[in-house]
């Protein structure tokens, strides 16, 4: 008698096969996480050179370029950027706390992040 093979059984190998594919493409998320930096802003900077964009540190993390002056950075454009820089002055001068989201971090923890680190800028808020 000759054996019928299903379609839905996979043959020898494939789920050796299968099991490193849904290893690899679950663990790629990983790769960027979003982290959430939350305090008071200790720096706001603007660098210039060809490189000009919107620097903070909040609380102890390292100085993050938050977005682009000259061009869209990620999702991020010249106008929502100068709108975090307003954003970013008014938490300053009046010692507030701030909230934004970075979506493309490679850890979870703020300030885990590498210095000059270009983020995907996502939310930014000024807090009481």
């Amino acid at each position: 008698m000759r054996k019928v093979r299903s379609a839905f059984v996979p043959a020898a190998g494939t789920a050796r096969w299968v099991t490193a594919f849904i290893a690899i493409f679950a663990a790629a998320p990983g790769l960027a996480d979003t982290a959430v930096c939350n305090g008071k802003l200790t720096t706001v900077g603007n660098h210039a050179n060809g490189i000009n964009g919107l620097y903070v540190v909040v609380g102890d993390s390292n100085i993050i370029r938050v977005c682009n002056f000259a061009a869209t950075q990620f999702t991020v454009t010249v106008d929502d950027c100068k709108h975090m820089a307003s954003l970013a002055a008014l938490a300053f001068a009046t010692e507030a706390s701030v909230t934004f989201y970075i979506d493309n971090a490679p850890s979870t923890v703020c300030s885990a992040i590498p210095g000059w680190f270009v983020a995907n800028t996502r939310y930014f808020s000024v807090n009481k």
